[in-house]
């Protein structure tokens, strides 16, 4: 986990996960939100109000590196 500090003070949680694709992603996740103990434990940690405001999903896709020659012929082409 990272913690995300921002200048207007506000800090942001921040999970990176690695998955073998996109349906190993939909299969875990599906499995995590019918857990019955996780579903306990949120619901304990919610009594007093939700503690995320919101969730925002992002998905990063592998880039080709390449020499900085090569780059350098691509771009000029």
């Amino acid at each position: 986990m990272l913690r995300l500090l921002f200048a207007n003070e506000t800090a942001q949680d921040l999970y990176m996960m690695k998955y073998e694709s996109m349906e190993e992603r939909i299969r875990q996740w599906e499995t995590f939100a019918q857990d019955m103990e996780w579903n306990d434990v949120k619901q304990k940690s919610e009594q007093n109000g939700k503690i995320v405001e919101r969730v925002d999903q992002f998905f990063f896709l592998p880039v080709i590196q390449c020499s900085s020659s090569r780059m350098h012929e691509s771009i000029a082409s």
